[in-house]
C-alpha cells in the first residue's frame, strides 16, 4: 500500500510538468477553419501521442529507479548487518560495508543512502518533481533496509545490526561523528557520480572510490557511534527489533545535518573550481 501511495504521488507530480501542461493545451486548441482544423488536429494528435509516450516512458523509468533504490539498499543492509553480526570486529564490519555498497551500486546504480540522496537533491535545481523523486527514493531506501533486516532476522534467528553510541562515548560525540562521516561520504558519492555523468571517470572506478570511502569512515565511526553512516541501516534493525533507544535521534538527525553540510561544501567546491578556472567574474569571487 505504501508503494501505491508514493508512486501515485510521483504520477501526480507529472501534472505539474511543462510536458503535461503542453499536452492539455494541445488537446484544447481549436482552428479557425475546417482545413486548418484538420491540419491542426493531425499535428495535435501526433504531438499528443509523442507526449503521452514520453510521459509513460518517464514514469516507467522513475518507478524503475525507485525499485532499484529499494533493492540496492536491501542488498547493502543485508550484507553489512549480516556479516557484522557473525564477525563483529571492526575491520570485518568495515569490509562488509564496503563490499555491500559496491555490490549494490554495481547491480542497481542506486545511491542506497538517504543522506547522499538528500545532498544530491539540494545541490541540483530544486523542483516539485525532483522533490517527489527524492521523497520516493528515501522511502524506498528505508523500506529496503527494513526488508533486509527482517530477512537477516529470519536467517540468523536474531536481529543484527542494531546501532547505538559505543561506551564511553556520549550521544553528542556519536552525533558529531555520524554527521561528519555522512557529510564526507555524501561529498565523495555525489562528486564521483558527477564525474561519471560528465564522462570524466569510469563507472567502476567511481564505485570503487565510494566503497573505499565508506570503508574508511566505517573504520573511524564503528568504535564511536556504532558505524551506521546510513539512516536506512540504523532504522531497519530497530524496526524489526522494536527497539528505539534514547540515542536513536543521533542517526536521523546526523543524516539530515550530513546532507546539508555535504550540499554546502559541494557548492563551495564547485565555486572555487570555477574561480580557479576563471569562469566566475572577479566582482563575484570571494576575497
Amino acid at each position: 500500500m505504501l508503494f501505491i501511495h508514493f508512486f501515485s504521488i510521483l504520477h501526480c507530480a507529472y501534472t505539474l510538468t511543462p510536458s503535461y501542461q503542453l499536452n492539455n493545451l494541445a488537446s484544447s486548441n481549436g482552428g479557425r477553419s475546417h482545413a486548418q482544423n484538420s491540419q491542426s488536429q493531425e499535428q495535435r494528435d501526433g504531438q499528443t501521442t509523442d507526449l503521452s509516450r514520453h510521459q509513460r516512458t518517464s514514469l516507467r523509468n522513475d518507478i524503475g529507479a525507485r525499485v532499484n533504490e529499494l533493492i540496492g539498499t536491501w542488498i547493502y543492509v543485508a550484507i553489512a548487518t549480516g556479516v557484522s553480526a557473525l564477525n563483529p570486529d571492526i575491520f570485518t564490519s568495515a569490509i562488509a560495508c564496503a563490499i555491500g555498497i559496491f555490490t549494490a551500486m554495481y547491480l542497481t546504480g542506486a545511491r542506497c543512502n538517504p543522506t547522499v540522496t538528500l545532498a544530491a537533491f539540494l545541490v541540483d535545481k530544486i523542483t516539485m518533481l525532483s522533490f517527489v523523486r527524492t521523497v520516493c527514493d528515501i522511502i524506498a531506501q528505508l523500506i529496503g533496509g527494513i526488508i533486509a533486516s527482517g530477512l537477516v532476522r529470519l536467517t540468523q534467528g536474531q536481529v543484527a545490526g542494531l546501532v547505538k553510541p559505543v561506551s564511553p562515548h556520549t550521544p553528542g560525540e556519536a552525533f558529531i561523528t555520524e554527521a561528519m562521516c555522512l557529510a564526507f561520504f555524501g561529498i565523495v558519492a555525489n562528486y564521483s557520480a558527477k564525474q561519471v555523468r560528465l564522462k570524466e571517470s569510469n563507472l567502476l572506478i567511481s564505485h570503487a572510490i565510494v566503497s573505499l570511502t565508506l570503508f574508511a569512515v566505517e573504520l573511524y565511526s564503528l568504535g564511536i557511534s556504532g558505524g551506521a553512516v546510513n539512516f536506512a541501516r540504523a532504522l531497519g534493525p530497530s524496526v524489526i527489533a522494536g527497539q528505539f533507544g534514547p540515542a536513536f535521534w543521533v542517526y536521523w538527525a546526523s543524516s539530515l545535518l550530513g546532507g546539508v553540510v555535504a550540499m554546502v561544501l559541494l557548492h563551495l567546491w564547485d565555486f572555487f573550481i570555477k574561480v580557479i578556472a576563471g569562469q566566475v567574474p572577479e566582482e563575484t569571487s570571494i576575497v
